[in-house]
């Protein structure tokens, strides 16, 4: 290959990557001002050309979902799932099976929701390496006992991962005060410096009332 077509190349490449990155700004902020219709167009557009990039299929996804496009929402998603594209990893795939699990416990069928979520937590399982982001997930979908099993199974299997603050912050939104602040304790511990974050989000639990069940 000539040094002229390679140079053509380049420039086309970070052209299209300049124009992505101006259309994925512009979607944010339809997305940010609730202007959803706008923000489909443009992310649907995007996670075309680039299946392999999750937050445009979320963006995507979500912005369907806020429009209450229910029927879409649910092809959209079995389609990912269901999806050959090798450029689609097993984790990416869990997200979706994680917003599937919430599109069918919105509509009251649990049943659906856990075995999705179930089929989510397994990707997890099997490569804990790379389940930050599935926890994540079911931590923004409140899926917390899902979060919860999912930050606990990483740190057990892999001794050397801090995930203590997300952990202790699913305790609290759990409502499992005690193991939130013995959480926090371990947060605390692996390095002094996490003391004022640790201390800061347990004040929302402690206060002056002292009707407050949290109070010691």
């Amino acid at each position: 290959m000539s040094l002229k077509i390679q140079s053509i190349l380049i420039l086309f490449f970070a052209f299209n990557i300049t124009l992505w990155a101006q259309d994925d700004k512009l979607a944010r902020m339809y997305f940010k001002n609730g202007v959803y219709d706008k923000a489909e167009v443009i992310y649907e557009k995007l996670f075309d050309k680039s299946p392999h990039v999750i937050s445009y299929f979320d963006f995507y996804v979500q912005s369907l979902q806020r429009q209450d496009k229910h029927d879409k929402v649910r092809q959209v998603l079995t389609d990912y799932i269901s999806s050959q594209n090798k450029q689609i990893k097993p984790q990416f795939k869990a997200i979706a099976e994680i917003l599937l699990g919430q599109h069918y416990h919105k509509h009251q069928d649990n049943v659906k929701a856990a075995q999705f979520y179930d089929k989510a937590f397994q990707t997890l399982v099997e490569d804990p390496s790379r389940g930050y982001r599935i926890a994540h997930k079911f931590h923004e979908v409140q899926a917390l006992d899902y979060a919860r099993r999912s930050y606990e199974h990483m740190m057990k299997i892999r001794p050397g991962a801090n995930y203590y603050f997300q952990l202790a912050t699913v305790y609290g939104e759990l409502g499992d005060v005690e193991h939130m602040f013995n959480t926090l304790l371990d947060f605390v511990g692996k390095d002094s410096k996490n003391i004022q974050t640790a201390t800061r989000y347990f004040s929302r639990y402690v206060t002056d009332d002292n009707q407050n069940p949290h109070n010691v």
